[in-house]
């Protein structure tokens, strides 16, 4: 069976609205779509949301600011309630996509720390990635496995993880154990053909 990414975004979507509660605190998007979905999902949540981004998003909205700009060296002011790190820490350093010019090999893991800092002292971090085999996709993105995933959340605390990958005859994602999720072998064939497991996190300090 030939598995593709179809149905990632409904996990990871759907875990940002289980998990955000309706608030009145500053949420942090880091690197979100074009249409900002998860940032607009926070607004409606009562949140005063920044969104940092590579790419121009599409929406505005009076509770919305939005940066222009490489999180690991853009200024971004105050302190944050919550950060949602949707599918995009995995895109971090490396070059030739969304318009990264300079290889660096643990730019994932800078950024990381960063937002780690600009988290409140009871902040969390909704945070979705690949995973599965330890590996690097050419310049579209890294698989996080049994080496690199303690490196990414050194520092954080795990409040919550689930896994996701599928098996037999469906392209369906489905609910499987932390071993499963971290043994999966990725397929690499983007932009066509591109599969790995999804873990789904939320993290404190």
């Amino acid at each position: 069976m030939a598995y593709t990414l179809a149905g990632d975004r409904v996990i990871e979507y759907n875990y940002v609205r289980r998990r955000l509660p309706r608030g009145e605190g500053a949420v942090l998007d880091f690197g979100p779509s074009r249409s900002a979905k998860m940032s607009l999902f926070a607004v409606g949540q009562g949140y005063r949301v920044t969104a940092v981004s590579l790419e121009q998003i599409q929406p505005q909205h009076p509770n919305l600011v939005f940066i222009l700009g490489d999180v690991l060296t853009v200024k971004i002011g105050g302190k944050f309630d919550w950060v949602l790190n949707i599918s995009t820490v995995e895109h971090c350093g490396l070059a030739g996509r969304y318009g990264v010019a300079v290889h660096d090999t643990d730019a994932d893991l800078k950024a990381m720390e960063i937002l780690k800092a600009l988290l409140k002292p009871q902040g969390k971090m909704l945070l979705t990635i690949p995973v599965g085999l330890d590996t690097v996709v050419g310049h579209w993105h890294r698989v996080y496995g049994k080496r690199r995933l303690p490196r990414l959340l050194k520092g954080y605390k795990v409040l919550h993880q689930a896994f996701w990958a599928k098996s037999g005859d469906a392209d369906t994602f489905q609910s499987v154990s932390k071993l499963t999720g971290l043994s999966t072998e990725p397929i690499k064939n983007p932009p066509r053909g591109n599969y790995y497991a999804l873990g789904v996190f939320t993290l404190g300090l």
